[in-house]
């Protein structure tokens, strides 16, 4: 094959790739929108509390998620346990395609979501999805 045969075929392969890598991305941006929406939570167990923290994600219109934080924590003090004490936080987050993940508007937070292994990341903290 000439070299100017090979040049001019160039845009067809790379034309080829370019689709192939953005269905791929479709493809796995499908995927974490439909695993997103649920409920998730993790266990609090340190010296200083003990307890449980749950995300509840719902979709709103577009890529606009609902994502509510129910705190459910028993401070612990010099040994002693504290009454137990709630929280409940509503934030406004956004899907960004390029990066699989919803940002939180309020606080600039950056939920991340692993569904091969049922869990989403907000900050380092790990949830495990329960529905």
């Amino acid at each position: 094959m000439e070299t100017n045969q090979v040049i001019r075929q160039c845009p067809v392969y790379l034309s080829f790739l370019v689709c192939y890598m953005m269905s791929c991305n479709r493809i796995a941006n499908r995927e974490i929108l439909d695993f997103i929406p649920g409920t998730y939570v993790r266990t609090i167990d340190h010296e200083f509390a003990t307890g449980k923290d749950t995300l509840i994600i719902t979709p709103l219109e577009g890529a606009m998620y609902k994502i509510v934080k129910r705190s459910g924590f028993r401070r612990i003090h010099n040994g002693k346990e504290l009454p137990y004490e709630h929280k409940k936080e509503t934030w406004s987050g956004q899907y960004d395609v390029k990066t699989g993940a919803i940002q939180e508007l309020q606080n600039g937070k950056v939920i991340s979501f692993n569904p091969d292994k049922d869990q989403l990341l907000l900050g380092g903290v790990t949830y495990n999805k329960v529905k």
